[in-house]
Formats: structure tokens, sequence, C-alpha cells
């Protein structure tokens, strides 16, 4: 997996989405030729492969379903950078922290006994407050709070969420 990430005008990293096996990124140098506006680093063993641009070009004008759905992934893409925007600018850091913690239970959790979504990625502080648009001294306070109320389980870097209606429910609270 990977996370994609840029640098905010202050200097913070913002990671903006995890991927997972088969997803691809720098689509927008294949269409553009510009570089890269963000970076990417591998968060397990990892194989990347290159698609250069003349080639993708070459697989466009004798394939251009593939046009269709590379089309169809950056709408949504944009779609959920919209959506992820409104919610920095909009929700107070607690609400961001347990927003994300959501939608990484969503996209990478693994059910547990009695009910439980493991995260199943390795996660700091620091990862998670990138996700998240905030500091890690936030999440960390965050993270207490939400332990403390018995809706999340930490161990080694690995979180759990206990009550995913409960956690929903602190984002209108929160």
């Amino acid at each position: 997996m990977n996370a994609n990430n840029t640098i905010s005008q202050l200097g913070q990293e913002l990671s903006v989405k995890i991927f997972r096996d088969g997803d691809f990124f720098g689509e927008l140098a294949l269409l553009d030729g510009q570089p890269r506006s963000a970076s990417a680093e591998a968060m397990c063993p990892t194989t990347t492969l290159m698609l250069h641009r003349h080639a993708f070009r070459e697989a466009v004008r004798t394939m251009p379903d593939i046009a269709v759905l590379v089309l169809e992934e950056l709408s949504a893409r944009l779609r959920r950078t919209n959506t992820y925007i409104e919610h920095l600018a909009s929700h107070s850091a607690p609400q961001r922290v347990a927003r994300t913690l959501l939608d990484l239970a969503d996209q990478h959790g693994v059910g547990e006994q009695g009910g439980a979504t493991r995260i199943n990625l390795h996660l700091t502080q620091d990862d998670l407050a990138s996700l998240a648009g905030t500091t890690r001294e936030t999440v960390n306070r965050v993270l207490s709070g939400l332990r403390e109320q018995g809706l999340i389980q930490i161990e080694r870097a690995r979180v759990s969420v206990l009550n995913l209606p409960q956690l929903e429910a602190r984002l209108d609270v929160a």
C-alpha cells in the first residue's frame, strides 16, 4: 500500500489517499506531461510498475475504453477530494480524526470478533494527523478520548473501531 502525500504552504505533509493493491497514481502526469504534484510513499513492501506517457497515449489510441476508465477514476478521485476539502474546511479536528478512522475502517477494515473492525494498516499518529489535516498532538488527544469512551482500541499501531455506529454518531456531537 502506498500513501499519496502533498506538502501544504506551511510545510505540513498532508496525506490525501492510501492506495490498495492494483490502484494507480501519477495519472495526471500521463495526461498533461507535467511533473507530479504529490509524492507517494510505500507503507509496506510494494511492487510498482511504471507506464511512460508515450506508451499510455498509444494504448489510448488503440483501446479508447482505457481513456473512459481513467476518466471515471479521475472523476471519482475529484469527488473524494472535494469531499475531503469540505471536511477540512467545515469540521473540527476531532470530527476529522473520527471521519478518518471511519473512512479507513470502511476502506481497509477487517471484521473482528464481537463486531469490531480492525483497520488493517500500520498507522502512526503522524500518519493519522496527516490524513485528518491536523497535528499529532491533536490526534493523540482525540484517540485517548475515543479509547476512554470504549470506541476504539489500539495495539501495535493498529486501530480497531469497536463500535462503528457510535463513532459515526460522535461526528454530530464533536
